[in-house]
């Protein structure tokens, strides 16, 4: 049995990672739910061995990591738009826990991202956008998964980088990959990854019309950090590579 602790509880994703872990209940029991006027450190205080769940906010990510890493709670957060503190904070967990972040959730979109990268190496010549659509509420643009995407890009050709949002006088420079954003209505979350060439293209086309996948994909990385050495992992690592 996996002890859950679910922080952001009662948000959207939160409720629906609670929902889901109570399907399964043979293998995961919520042992706390945080919302924002919960203490994390307090929750964990009586567990020996759990797995936290983080899909709250920015802003306490780091103050979250902290908490994790001082009792020894693995760490699986699905937090996007991490300042620099956050990001130090995860890394400094990670030298005494497992930390898993995750900009997406969904297995599928990293099964893309391989995708991505392995087109990315084959079609060396060809120039590589990324256009993301989300829902209107969505507050970080351009979205963590488009970056991740482009990212995979960039590191299959070993060379390039990232171009956000043209805008004006714009031209095309040889190797960056383009990211854009729409955000608009109740979109879940839409990435296509264009590989544009002379007279063709491929697009690598990624859809979510249910929110439940992330909550799923949650889960499954949950799943995957127990008994895990601290250190940092990704969700490629739940999907085999």
């Amino acid at each position: 049995m996996i002890e859950l602790v679910v922080v952001g509880a009662l948000g959207r994703l939160g409720s629906l990672v609670v929902a889901e872990a109570g399907k399964r209940a043979n293998d995961f029991k919520v042992h706390a739910k945080i919302g924002r006027t919960d203490s994390l450190e307090n929750a964990l205080r009586d567990l020996k061995k759990a797995v936290v769940v983080d899909v709250s906010t920015a802003a306490i990510a780091a103050a979250n990591a902290r908490a994790c890493a001082k009792a020894n709670a693995a760490y699986v957060i699905g937090t996007t738009g991490l300042d620099d503190d956050a990001k130090r904070a995860l890394d400094d967990a990670s030298r005494s826990i497992a930390v898993l972040h995750a900009a997406n959730f969904s297995v599928s979109a990293h099964v893309a991202a391989k995708l991505v990268a392995d087109a990315a190496a084959r079609l060396r010549t060809y120039d590589v956008e990324v256009v993301e659509a989300h829902h209107r509420m969505k507050k970080d643009a351009p979205s963590g998964t488009a970056l991740m995407l482009a990212n995979a890009a960039i590191e299959a050709r070993k060379a390039g980088a990232i171009k956000r949002a043209r805008d004006g006088m714009s031209p095309r420079v040889d190797g960056e990959v383009g990211v854009s954003a729409i955000r608009g209505g109740d979109v879940v979350g839409e990435h296509t990854t264009y590989f544009l060439g002379d007279g063709e293209r491929i697009e690598i086309v990624h859809r979510i019309t249910d929110r439940a996948v992330f909550a799923r994909g949650a889960l499954e990385a949950a799943r995957f950090l127990v008994d895990k050495p601290a250190g940092r992992y990704q969700m490629r690592d739940v999907v085999g590579g």
